[in-house]
């Protein structure tokens, strides 16, 4: 696996691809297919149409929409929660299943006393198809583990962004903090993110999230040295403002929205797809959008139709409490 590294005088850096163990990653390759819009759309007339990408999705950045069966789904998701919950580096890859079960009690919204509904309501389902995808298509390295932010004691969903990746490029660093959904309704999801972006994307939230990743510093699991100097100067000066200290560092925030949803019993996939760009345009136009952020912001809209989120969902709890081996 080719990695970058940055050195100092006491830290060693890594920058680069981030780690899925190779089960886990050709089982992604396999299963899902990844499309860059405009998607083309052939009607049963034969007529061919382009879908392009939505509003949301900011001026100069692709969208996706993917495609896989529900099984196949149900498979990755169960299989990574471990990477997606735990620092990579501490994962004894040797023994995943008892690190499954690890992960699972402490560092997942999951209670096997909850009755059925409530199991299928849980978030990880797109969190960890989130965090998954961001580091298999897009090459991301996890900054921190959701699992982190989950309390046992309390029990219930962490709050804030669904994850914490960075990417190096020759421009800047960028913090890939995203939102994912997995909703059977799609105007569900699309709503529960356009209501609260205005929030989601602005300097007291991401100043809160700088905050959260602070108190969790030793579990980072890949830093840099710019993100880095800017927690060092603020431990010794905790009146520095780190909006400030992102925006002179020239840091970028990378919002991806991912929602998964159930398509419509009519449509194909095209045309489910072609739905959802439609409804995203029409529910972000009772929106008003006011992102009140001092850095760079982009948004990306990730799109993943399923036949029956239920069932698909019903999948991954039956392995969960049976145990099932992981890949």
């Amino acid at each position: 696996m080719s990695r970058v590294f940055w050195y100092n005088e006491i830290n060693i850096y890594w920058v680069g691809s981030g780690i899925l163990r190779d089960n886990l990653k050709n089982l992604i390759n396999r299963a899902i297919v990844k499309y860059t819009f405009p998607i083309i759309f052939t009607d049963e007339q034969g007529q061919v149409t382009p879908i392009n990408k939505s509003n949301l999705t900011t001026v100069g950045k692709d969208e996706y929409c993917f495609k896989g069966n529900d099984n196949d789904i149900s498979k990755i998701i169960y299989n990574g929660i471990v990477e997606f919950a735990e620092n990579e580096f501490k994962i004894d890859y040797d023994n995943l299943d008892r690190e499954q079960t690890k992960v699972i009690k402490t560092k997942l919204k999951y209670n096997k006393n909850d009755c059925p509904q409530t199991k299928l309501q849980y978030g990880f389902y797109g969190e960890v198809l989130l965090d998954l995808f961001l580091r298999n298509y897009f090459h991301t390295d996890v900054l921190i583990a959701r699992g982190y932010f989950y309390s046992p004691l309390e029990k219930s969903e962490p709050k804030g962004f669904d994850a914490f990746h960075i990417i190096d490029n020759k421009d800047g660093l960028e913090l890939w903090f995203g939102e994912a959904k997995f909703h059977q309704s799609f105007t569900s999801g699309i709503n529960s993110v356009l209501s609260k972006i205005n929030y989601s994307i602005s300097d007291d939230y991401l100043d809160n999230h700088m905050f959260a990743i602070i108190n969790e510093k030793d579990n980072i699991s890949h830093s840099h040295p710019i993100f880095e100097g800017i927690i060092k100067r603020w431990e010794n000066n905790p009146d520095l403002i780190l909006i400030d200290e992102l925006q002179n560092n020239n840091i970028e925030l990378v919002y991806p929205v991912f929602i998964a949803y159930q398509k419509q019993q009519t449509y194909d996939y095209e045309k489910s797809i072609a739905s959802s760009v439609d409804k995203i345009n029409r529910e972000l136009g009772k929106y008003s959008l006011n992102l009140a952020i001092k850095i760079k912001v982009s948004i990306f809209v990730m799109l993943l139709p399923v036949d029956d989120s239920n069932k698909l969902k019903e999948e991954v709890i039956e392995w969960i409490e049976t145990k099932e081996p992981l890949i």
